[in-house]
């Protein structure tokens, strides 16, 4: 398989990890000309910009790690496009959020971006 087929198969089961959390996805793989965002869900009034990341295990480090600041810096430039092409959500709180999964295991991070 290559990359990107396995980068579907981890990012069906972040969205059914999501959902069993009570989001509602509204996008996936929202592209724009500066990038994209892996998942766009919404809970509780609150849009939720996810970046899922894999590792089959710690051997190069946590999955989580592998969102470093200058990525996370694109997304939130991609969010801000797709808040402007969605004016329905432009008075929503909106996060950041990292859904890594190493091997088997999947953890969720909310609002790690901070604001920015």
């Amino acid at each position: 398989m290559n990359k990107r087929m396995i980068g579907s198969i981890y990012e069906d089961a972040a969205v059914k990890y999501l959902e069993t959390k009570g989001f509602l996805i509204l996008q996936r793989n929202y592209r724009n000309k500066i990038g994209e965002i892996d998942i766009i869900a919404k809970k509780n009034n609150k849009i939720s910009f996810v970046e899922v990341k894999f590792r089959e295990n710690t051997a190069f480090g946590d999955a989580a790690e592998a969102a470093n600041a200058r990525k996370l810096q694109k997304i939130y430039r991609i969010a801000q496009w797709y808040l402007l092409e969605h004016p329905e959500f432009q008075n929503e709180e909106f996060q950041f959020d990292v859904l890594a999964i190493t091997g088997n295991q999947i953890r969720y991070y909310e609002n790690c971006y901070g604001v920015m």
